[in-house]
This record gives structure tokens, sequence and C-alpha cells, in this order.
């Protein structure tokens, strides 16, 4: 009697579980942080999207959709004024900016530039100081009359002042000088890989260095400087304290500054300030997708051939020394002169265009490391520390899973993180006040509220910066540890991350810098228990006194230059340590 029944020993091999095996490792990492760039970033976007649609404040019971916060916005010539002086600041900043960058940029990788190291490091550190701190630096110097730049010019001719602090040409320069070596550092990568045979075509058939420069050098550059330009406007139309803290007394508001004073003062107006960030993120939210699509198709702009031949570097000759002391005077304007302005404002009991021996005291140091403000400094360190490990580990993920991930949706990821780098701080703040008032864990008012607010804000930054790390690395490394049996968290912990550690501590020293400076969101979000420098130096300027708000920024400055110098030692210590897996 025959069987059909088939030997368990002939019996055909199962096929593995790939969906399993996905769902164990690099499925399981996309779908996680997917999940979790949205409770970053998307759900505060929700929340203040529906607070504008709503008809009461957060945390109050009752209520109903209404349209009503649209119609009296959107329906008055105030809001529109405010959005032409947001635009206004944006553009005018970016102009400056570019402006800058370029010239720096230019210098920097196509002239004989000596020390090209040594000034790129000094050119960048306005970067590193907050438009907070640059605008109490300036207050320090350009206030009427007894500003100490005022002073001096008032002693010297007794011609009165020679400007004000208080004027937007003011506030364009702050915001300027801080975001231009943004753009220096942008036009450094295509300038680099700019091929030099067309500028060297066009002189040898007579074109001039200038007619070359706006013929073809500047053409090639035209993706770049867009994108680069529409980032700086972004960034400055989104900035809150320069305008706030100068514009004032000049009834001069943007939008952000606006939305401000709508939650600061009674009444508050919750749902307009939600109504007016809704409309202010939709805008930014549309010149980001501008952004990125100039650097999509930046390609289009590239040389087609071969190996792009080497930029030729112009001899300065004789301009050489006149080069020199123009970028001289540039960094003492934009950094060393107004940090030694906190330092000498520190010093002073009050403004005083007569300054004496005796006018110097150490009373506002010794108020700073008192009470509720050494706690502010204490929070300020915890909130940057923990945040940019967080932000590092990340940044890391995200980028990796964006760059090696297989889904066909890792695009979704990298733009998910980018638009929290595109969402204003303040309206964040707002985004994070309607999602977490009345949360049942009690989130809001404590330390973790701004923990998530500065993950959140610059989450897309760490991604940029490890991504950059981890694009020229083969993954020919990962594709043997895998053929070895590594798994992914083997492949992460022993091949990825080590390789990448260079860029992973840069990506930690900025978002420890970025978020010390953080002011547009914790400003809306802090409580008495969680104060941090930046905003126990915005109430010493509306409550206390500017002076002991000099104290607070030179405190942050000099973290920032000690996080810098960090950033230098560990470069140099990676750079130095033998790496076991390429030798």
């Amino acid at each position: 009697m025959s069987s059909s029944t088939t030997h368990p020993a002939l019996a055909r091999p199962r096929r593995p579980n790939r969906l399993g095996s996905r769902l164990t490792s690099s499925g399981v990492l996309f779908a996680a942080l997917v999940a979790l760039a949205f409770f970053l970033i998307a759900l505060p976007v929700l929340a203040l999207i529906g607070g504008s649609l709503w008809s009461v404040a957060p945390g109050t019971e009752g209520g109903s959709f209404t349209l009503s916060s649209y119609t009296s916005l959107l329906g008055g010539l105030d809001f529109w004024k405010l959005m032409f002086n947001s635009l206004l600041v944006g553009v005018s900043t970016a102009c400056v900016a570019v402006a800058i960058g370029l010239v720096l940029a230019w210098l920097f990788v196509r002239s004989d530039l000596a020390n090209g190291g040594v000034w790129l490091n000094l050119l960048t550190i306005p970067l590193y100081l907050s438009p907070l701190m640059l605008s109490l630096a300036w207050i320090a110097l350009g206030a009427p009359r007894v500003g100490f730049i005022n002073a001096v010019w008032n002693s010297w001719t007794g011609a009165g002042d020679l400007f004000s602090v208080y004027s937007v040409k003011a506030m364009v320069w702050i915001l300027a000088s801080h975001l231009s070596p943004y753009v220096f550092l942008s036009l450094i990568g295509p300038l680099r890989a700019m091929d030099a045979s067309l500028e060297e075509a066009s002189l040898t058939l007579g074109g001039g260095g200038w007619k070359t420069f706006r013929k073809i050098t500047l053409p090639l550059l035209w993706p770049a400087l867009l994108a680069s330009g529409i980032m700086v406007a972004i960034l400055a139309a989104e900035n809150f304290a320069v305008p706030t803290l100068l514009g004032r007394s000049l009834n001069f508001n943007t939008v952000p500054s606006e939305i401000y004073l709508w939650l600061s003062y009674e009444p508050t107006q919750p749902n307009l300030a939600a109504t007016a960030g809704a409309v202010f993120l939709l805008l930014s939210l549309a010149a980001v997708m501008l952004y990125r699509r100039l650097i999509r198709y930046a390609d289009r702009y590239r040389t087609v051939g071969g190996k792009p031949k080497p930029p030729r570097r112009v001899s300065l000759g004789r301009m050489r020394p006149f080069v020199i002391t123009l970028l001289v005077i540039y960094f003492l304007v934009a950094a060393v002169i107004p940090v030694l302005a906190l330092l000498l404002g520190s010093l002073l009991s009050y403004m005083t265009p007569d300054i004496t021996w005796s006018s110097f005291t150490l009373a506002n140091y010794r108020e700073a490391f008192r009470g509720s403000n050494l706690t502010g400094l204490v929070n300020s360190l915890l909130l940057s520390t923990g945040s940019a490990t967080l932000l590092t580990l990340l940044g890391a993920l995200i980028a990796y899973a964006a760059i090696r991930g297989k889904s066909n949706f890792k695009g979704s990821l990298d733009y998910l993180s980018l638009t929290g780098a595109a969402v204003p701080g303040i309206v964040l703040g707002i985004g994070m006040l309607w999602t977490y008032v009345g949360f049942p864990l009690g989130i809001y008012g404590t330390m973790w509220i701004l923990f998530i607010a500065y993950t959140a804000r610059f989450l897309g930054h760490a991604v940029r910066t490890c991504g950059n790390s981890l694009l020229p690395i083969s993954p020919e490394f990962e594709e043997a540890a895998q053929m070895l049996g590594q798994g992914l968290g083997g492949r992460l912990r022993r091949i990825v991350l080590p390789l990448i550690a260079p860029g992973m501590a840069s990506a930690w020293v900025l978002m420890f810098i970025f978020t010390l400076n953080e002011v547009s969101a914790t400003i809306i979000l802090y409580s008495p228990n969680t104060v941090t420098l930046s905003v126990l130096a915005w109430q010493s300027m509306q409550m206390y006194g500017a002076m002991q708000g000099f104290a607070f920024m030179l405190m942050q400055a000099v973290i920032v230059f000690l996080a810098l110098g960090l950033m230098t030692w560990l470069l140099k210590r990676l750079d130095n340590t033998p790496n076991t897996i390429i030798r």
C-alpha cells in the first residue's frame, strides 16, 4: 500500500521569514524613527492648527470649531503689516548675509589668502553667538546717548549720537552678521566643486575678471546662492528676540514679536496667536519646499565631463594687506567688539556716558550666581547636555535610515526632520503649549517640555551634520559585516558609529551651542523652575536692567567658547586615533 506522506528528511526546506527578519531590524528602526519624528514635530503642528480652529484657550473645557480667529486676523490690515515687516527683515538680512558670505567664501576658496584654516574658524564664530546675545551687545554699544560708541563719539566730537541701535538697519546688521557664516559655509563646497576650465576659457577669450564672474561663476553658483538665501530669510524672519528688543520703541513689530505679546500680556489671546503661527508656518514650509527643490535641481548647473579641473587661486598681490585689514575689521565688529561690550557692560551698575574706575562692580555676577539665577545656569547646562546627546544619537540614526535604508519612504523621514528646522521657534512653542497643557503626565511647566521642544527644533540640523559624515563612507564595510553574520545593531555599533565619530562629536557640540542659545520656544514654555540663561537675560531687559542681562549673556558666551574649544580638541584627538576598522 503506497503512501503519499512525504518523509521529513526529504521535505522542501521552508523559506526564511524575511518579514519577521525585517521587523526585528531595519524595519523596526525605521518605523520607530518615523513615529518619534511624528511625535516630536507633526503632533505640535497639528495641535497648533487645531488651536487656531478652536474657540477656547488650551486646557479649557468646552469650546467648538470656529473660523473666527482667521476672519479677524486675515480680514484686518494689522496682520499684513506684521507679515510685511517680517518679510522686510528676512529678505534684507538674506541680501546682506549672501553678499558677505559670497565674498568670504570666494576669498577662502579662490584667492591665495594665507592661513585659510584660521580664517575659517574665526569668521564662523558669529554663527555661535545668539541673536539675543548680539542684540544686548549692540544695545550696550549703540543705545542713544549712553551706548559706549555713542558716548565716546559724543565726547570727542560733541555731534550727538553716531547711530542708534533702535532701527531696522541695526536689526538687519545683527541678524546678517549672525547668519552670514551660514552662507559662507554653504558656498565653500560649490566653489570647490566648480570646474575652473570654463572660467579660464572665458579669460582666454578676452572676458575680464568681473565679466567672467558675472557670466560664468555666478550662474554656476545660482542654486546654492538662492538656497542659502532662502534659508537665511526664513531664519531671520522667524527671529523673535531682535525685533522685539529693538523694534518696540519704533512700533515696528513682526509676526513672531506680536505672537509673543499676545501670549505675554493680559488679556492673552492664545487662539489668535495659534492662528498667526499657523499662517506663518505655512509660508515657512513653502519656502522650505522651494529650498529643497533648489538643492535637488542644483545638479543641472554643474559642469559636464570627467573629473573637474581644480579651481585656480587668484593672487591678491598688492591688495593682500587691504583685504586682510578688511577681514580683521569685519571679525572685530561682528564678534570681538560685541563680546567686549558685554564684558564692560556687565561690570557697570548702570549705563552712563561718564565711566570712571568707581563705576565698576561685580554685583551683577554676584547676583547671577545667587538663588534662582544659579538655577537658570544649571538648567541651561542640563538641558543643553541632555538635548545634544539625544539629538546626536537620533541624528545619526535618522541619517543612516535616510541614506542607507531600503524603504521607499526614507525620503519622508528626512523631510520630516527638516520640517522641524523650518518651524519658527515661537510657533513651535505655541504648538507645544496646545499639545501639553492638560496632558495627563504633567509635562507642561517642567524641564521635559523644553527637552522635547529643543529636540524637535534642532533635529534637522543634527541629521544634516551626521549625514554629511556618513555620505563619504562606502557601504562595503557594512555589507562585509552583514555577510559575516552581524545584525543591524552590531553593524551600527562596530562599523557605522566609529567611522562617523568625528562628525558626531561636531554634531554634539553644535547641538549643545544651539540649544544653549535657544530662546524663541523657551520664552513661551518656561516656568519659574525651568528658567534658562536666555530667559534670565530676557527678564533682566524687561524688568531689572540691561546690566544684569549683559552678565547672563557673557556667561553664555564663555560657555559657547568653551564648547568650541572642546570641539577642536575632540576633532584633533579623533583624527589622531588609529581606526582599527580601516587598518
